[in-house]
C-alpha cells in the first residue's frame, strides 16, 4: 500500500475515475487540479496547482510515493494553453 498517491487532473473525466477507484491502494490520496475539486473526502488532501508553475508542482509532489498524471489540456485550445499545461506542465512534473 502506498502512503501517499497524487492524482493530477482529479476533476477531469479520467482523473475523477481514478479518484473514485484508487483510494483503496493508498493511506492518503492527494488530489490536484487548477480548480473545482469540491470537498475533500476521507483520507484526501486537496491541492490547487497549475502545472506550469514549477515551484507549485515541486511542492505538490513532495512526499508522494506515486503519481497518476491525468492533468493537462485535453481539448482544442490556444497554443499558449496547450504549451503551458501539456509541455511545460509535463516537464515540471517529471
Amino acid at each position: 500500500m502506498l502512503k501517499k498517491l497524487l492524482i493530477t487532473g482529479a476533476n477531469g473525466n479520467l482523473g475523477a475515475v481514478c479518484r473514485d477507484r484508487l483510494s483503496h491502494i493508498t493511506e492518503t490520496m492527494r488530489v490536484a487540479a487548477r480548480k473545482g475539486l469540491g470537498e475533500a473526502r476521507e483520507n484526501e488532501e486537496i491541492v490547487y496547482c497549475s502545472l506550469e508553475d514549477k515551484t507549485a508542482v515541486e511542492t505538490m509532489v513532495e512526499g508522494c510515493d506515486g503519481i497518476v498524471h491525468m492533468g493537462g489540456q485535453a481539448t482544442e485550445a490556444p497554443w499558449s494553453t496547450i504549451r503551458a499545461a501539456n509541455l511545460d506542465g509535463m516537464y515540471n512534473l517529471y
